[in-house]
């Protein structure tokens, strides 16, 4: 029988105190007192650890791990396959899963990679195939707390796809336009417009593969930006500068329909959508109503115009009525989300299903973030907080703006919402993760 000592289950012990005491001060007498008796509990059994080996019939190893005196599996465990190639790295703590646990296919690469407390899940739990996650879940527990709804692969993969969309004209130009001005520059911005757009409606789950652009809404907001640029700036809603009146009621059209961006450059439609859906800026952080507009569940059709520093995306569109019951529109969006779509001084934002959720208080309603560490969770302040309960795109929108985010690869947070009711006025908790990548 062979013995040695265990040097693992100290490292164990060690980091369970150091989360559990290192912000008391000072460390009280009962926690010394537990301390010396589980480290002398620890010696002995560690001091009495015996290694066991189970082989194959061609004598490889099949697994190999430490049991206690008390016969417990203790510290690591493997198990490999007949060919030799290891099938699970895990660790264990008194005959219970507890660590890090990971199971590979026998062609050596990873199946399974996941996290145990006590012999329950407690932290990440991923399931790949052919070396590509594709399920990824966070418990706490034993529990099922989220389910992230998209591989980074799967967004990367979309995204792609999304270019490759076909974009489609329908409608009618007015009859007093001159389709001359329907250039093939106005055509190609149109189409790189809405793919932008797509983009950001897909990562927020909401169709997006189906939107179509409309002629008529060309036509008006071709108008609205010559309007704009004769007044010099923006407004929905303008009085004539001195334009013909038929261009400008045409105009009008435009500008009392749609997202409006003026710049100091050239600008595309593309580029106004990233605007669109950053509005973290002080004119508009309170209402995020460009994003929101982007973010309508009811919009099917949309057209686009530029004209130097303005432009104009036709956002007022009722004509969806199959879209998606969703318990929330979220931006960033719920799970991972890519870094070219989110800068880390944008404001975040919750809009919640009004046919779900009561009007939310802003006196009631508590927003928490949390930059997640392994398994500790730094909470981030919130300098900006608003609710604004009007419709745009959809009602009841929690808005808020953390200090210190990084959008960087691999940056996870945490958010926990409260204070909201559903419609038969029962306590709701909102939590969710966004992961940068």
């Amino acid at each position: 029988m062979v013995k040695n000592l265990k040097f693992f289950p100290f490292l164990v012990l060690y980091y369970h105190f150091y989360e559990e005491f290192s912000n008391l001060k000072p460390i009280s007498l009962s926690c010394v007192t537990q301390l010396l008796i589980l480290v002398s509990l620890l010696i002995f059994e560690t001091l009495f650890a015996e290694n066991k080996e189970e082989k194959w019939p061609n004598g490889q190893i099949k697994k190999s791990y430490s049991v206690t005196s008390a016969n417990k599996k203790s510290g690591s465990y493997k198990e490999f396959y007949e060919n030799g190639q290891l099938k699970i790295d895990a660790n264990y703590a008194n005959n219970m899963l507890d660590g890090f646990y990971f199971e590979f296919f026998d062609d050596g690469k990873i199946k399974q990679e996941s996290e145990f407390s006590n012999g329950q899940k407690n932290g990440k739990f991923k399931i790949f195939e052919k070396g590509l996650l594709v399920k990824e879940e966070v418990w706490k527990d034993g529990c099922l707390i989220f389910t992230f709804p998209k591989t980074p692969e799967e967004i990367r993969g979309t995204i792609l796809s999304i270019a490759k969309l076909k974009t489609e004209f329908i409608g009618l130009w007015p009859k007093d336009f001159n389709t001359e001005r329907f250039t093939k520059a106005v055509e190609e911005d149109n189409i790189a417009g809405l793919t932008k757009l797509r983009e950001y409606r897909y990562l927020c789950r909401l169709p997006y593969d189906d939107i179509k652009i409309n002629r008529d809404y060309i036509a008006h907001n071709l108008d609205a930006t010559i309007v704009l640029k004769k007044i010099g700036g923006i407004t929905h809603y303008p009085t004539n500068p001195g334009l013909p009146e038929d261009l400008f009621k045409s105009g009008y059209k435009g500008t009392s329909s749609s997202n409006l961006c003026y710049t100091y450059f050239k600008v595309t439609s593309p580029v106004t959508i990233d605007m669109y859906m950053d509005d973290s800026d002080a004119t508009n952080i309170s209402r995020v109503g460009h994003r929101r507009w982007c973010l309508s569940p009811t919009m099917k059709t949309t057209g686009f115009a530029t004209l130097d520093g303005f432009a104009a995306m036709w956002s007022i569109n009722l004509d969806r009525t199959d879209f998606p019951e969703l318990e929330t529109i979220c931006f960033p969006a719920k799970g991972y989300m890519p870094i070219s779509h989110f800068k880390s001084n944008s404001a975040w934002s919750v809009s919640l299903n009004p046919k779900r959720y009561k009007e939310p208080a802003k006196s009631v309603v508590k927003v928490k973030i949390y930059l997640v560490n392994k398994n500790l969770n730094e909470e981030i302040n919130i300098f900006y907080q608003n609710i604004e309960t009007s419709y745009i795109g959809i009602n009841n929108c929690i808005i808020f703006q953390p200090e210190k985010i990084l959008a960087k690869p691999m940056s996870r947070y945490f958010v926990s919402i409260t204070g909201i009711k559903d419609i038969k006025n029962k306590d709701v908790k909102f939590e969710y993760y966004v992961e940068f990548f």
